[in-house]
């Protein structure tokens, strides 16, 4: 089973993909903000495969610090276009870009993908 962290400020957003990922089978803890993404690391019994960041600059230095500190956790980043960019220093042979807009399709294949790497 695949445990994937979503981090996101959106908890619209964060909640139906995360119900989503779910049904599907994975683990999903969310976060919507940092403080909430190190307590759900530190709490969670199983190791994080996997995190789902959102765009915001907050998140990405978030995820950046989570994979220093959990060297095996790979990361799938989304975001609109105006981030591919910005995307492109934090990216490792271990993380995925997905642009927005993308189906739930989209993101569970990326989810799928990037685990079983």
């Amino acid at each position: 089973m695949t445990n994937v962290l979503f981090l996101d400020g959106n908890h619209a957003l964060r909640s139906v993909f995360a119900e989503c990922l779910r049904n599907d089978g994975f683990t999903v803890p969310e976060a919507g903000d940092t403080a909430e993404a190190k307590r759900a690391c530190e709490q969670f019994d199983a190791m994080i495969d996997l995190s789902i960041p959102g765009a915001e600059a907050g998140v990405v230095a978030e995820a950046k610090h989570l994979t220093e500190k959990y060297p095996a956790m790979k990361v799938l980043y989304i975001g609109g276009p105006e981030w591919k960019s910005r995307m492109q220093r934090p990216r490792t042979p271990r993380s995925r870009w997905l642009e927005t807009p993308f189906t739930y399709d989209d993101l569970a294949r990326s989810v799928r993908d990037l685990a079983t790497r």
